[in-house]
């Protein structure tokens, strides 16, 4: 959520926030199994018959599709020589170069984000966060579709592949704030003391 969603939710009764949260599920539920959701994971489907020829051809020409992208479309990629290509290098790039590309670290990503989304770009993007456990969190931007082709991918390479899918009762464990910060901890009174420091008294 944004952060004006969240002020507005920290602030509705509770059961507008139930009301909000059962809004969001359905809203995040078509986010990644609508759209193209079924036909991408046909795709991927198919995908899984590949020989290692067919699956080395198919890479090369999608990594080739990225990089002259990225170098048409991406400020960072376009206006620079952060990676030292120029298109027609694109064209003819191959896996086994991979290991000439440096390293994008995640601080320049963090120093100026705009300037790693492409110009041609839906308007609108969803921000998803990481969980900062090597550091400071990291924002990705992406469209409805690139996220509907992240759950295909999982849907194809995790779910089905493990004889269940998305449609299927079963547990995960994540996490999403629902109670403000102020009142989660279980270890404080109302008044500010310790239920703790109480109890041993």
């Amino acid at each position: 959520m944004s952060s004006l969603t969240d002020t507005i939710y920290r602030h509705c009764p509770v059961w507008l926030q139930n009301a909000g949260i059962s809004a969001f599920g359905y809203a995040w539920r078509r986010r990644r199994f609508g759209g193209r959701f079924h036909a991408l994971v046909e795709e991927f489907r198919a995908r899984d018959r590949f020989t290692p020829e067919q699956w080395r051809d198919y890479q090369t020409l999608a990594l080739r599709s990225l990089l002259c992208s990225c170098l048409e479309y991406v400020p960072y990629y376009r206006d620079s020589t952060a990676i030292g290509l120029k298109r027609g290098d694109a064209e003819s790039f191959g896996l086994d170069d991979l290991k000439r590309l440096p390293i994008l670290e995640k601080e320049t990503l963090q120093a100026d984000s705009r300037l790693h989304i492409a110009s041609n770009a839906p308007r609108t993007l969803h921000e998803y966060s990481t969980s900062g456990s090597t550091g400071t969190p990291l924002v990705i931007r992406m469209s409805t579709e690139t996220h509907q082709k992240v759950s295909a991918a999982y849907e194809t390479r995790c779910r089905l592949w493990a004889g269940v899918n998305h449609t299927m009762r079963r547990a995960m464990i994540g996490g999403r704030m629902v109670v403000p910060r102020a009142v989660s901890r279980r270890d404080l009174a109302p008044t500010g003391k310790s239920l703790i420091g109480e109890t041993r008294q």
